[in-house]
């Protein structure tokens, strides 16, 4: 009997090790993270924090929770705006690399790499 658990333990192992090495192919984040798609003046809110420069965007009509790609580069663009203001956003999107820690978790976080930035004036 003892074998016999010790036998599905080690399948089970196996099976996880294989799971999780394909997973690790997929490149994530913001320095070499695969393309998945492209947000084009997609309607939501911009939220930052002065301090840290920290910076991302929560869509209004998608899923989704994306952070911003070197915002210290695009600071001033970003400042043109308050924290949680409503804006329209363009901008290639990758995976951000949390959800190699809790995909079921993190499914819906996302890395963008900022093109355009605008008010959304019609709050469309």
């Amino acid at each position: 009997m003892k074998k016999i658990y010790g036998f599905i333990l080690l399948i089970m192992f196996l099976v996880s090790l294989s799971v999780n090495y394909g997973c690790n192919k997929e490149k994530c984040g913001c320095d070499d993270g695969d393309i998945l798609f492209t947000l084009k003046d997609e309607p939501g809110f911009i939220y930052y924090d002065e301090g840290t420069k920290y910076a991302y965007f929560t869509p209004r009509d998608i899923y989704g929770n994306f952070t911003l790609c070197n915002p210290v580069e695009k600071w001033d663009m970003i400042t043109e705006f308050k924290s949680g203001e409503k804006v329209l956003i363009s901008g290639p999107v990758a995976d951000d690399c949390i959800k190699k820690t809790n995909p079921a978790m993190y499914s819906g976080y996302y890395v963008i790499h900022l093109d355009t930035l605008m008010l959304d004036e019609f709050g469309r």
